[in-house]
């Protein structure tokens, strides 16, 4: 079984996608925390889009594996997140990642 790429590891679309997902929620969880706040406290949520994403595909992915995926905050700056990126199977790093995100302004 595989998912589009060479068999028994993850396509790397679907990498992309899942770091893609992680980052803008990693930007949200991070401006929450800047402005001292917690996810769900009622007041109106935040939330991010991809603004550019850059991926390095270090590794192939098995697929059967549990996958880490982590967000480190570079900056956050106004609007603006810069989000550094790693995927990693069996404790070995297989993508690493750099995501610009860009806070929604929601229209009221």
């Amino acid at each position: 079984m595989y998912s589009g790429g060479y068999p028994g590891n993850v396509y790397g679309g679907m990498l992309a996608s899942l770091l893609d997902c992680h980052g803008t929620a990693s930007a949200a969880a991070f401006a929450y925390r800047v402005q001292g706040r917690v996810m769900g406290d009622g007041g109106p949520p935040i939330r991010f889009v991809t603004g550019s994403l850059k991926v390095d595909y270090r590794r192939p992915t098995p697929l059967g594996v549990e996958l880490l995926i982590e967000g480190t905050l570079r900056s956050l700056e106004g609007r603006k997140a810069i989000i550094d990126l790693t995927l990693s199977a069996g404790g070995e790093v297989c993508v690493t990642g750099e995501m610009v995100a860009v806070q929604f302004a929601a229209k009221a």
